[in-house]
């Protein structure tokens, strides 16, 4: 099963991963979207493309050769 993010109101939602369920709290300011949970998604996002049912954010250190994660939403009824 593939991981998902539930956002569930304007400063919470939910995490699945494989069985378990973690609820974690964001924040979104201008382009950056910060995730407080202990999951993998943990951190600050920026938003690097986006369209009417996907948004498409980046987080990684910077450097040449740094660790870098991608991380597509997709808007889902």
């Amino acid at each position: 099963m593939k991981p998902a993010l539930f956002f569930v109101s304007d400063d919470g939602g939910d995490c699945s991963l494989d069985t378990a369920v973690e609820p974690f709290k964001y924040t979104v300011n201008e382009k950056v979207l910060t995730i407080q949970s202990n999951s993998l998604f943990k951190g600050s996002w920026l938003l690097v493309n986006q369209s009417k049912d996907r948004m498409v954010l980046e987080k990684g250190t910077g450097g040449e050769g740094a660790y870098k994660a991608i991380l597509t939403l997709t808007k889902t009824n």
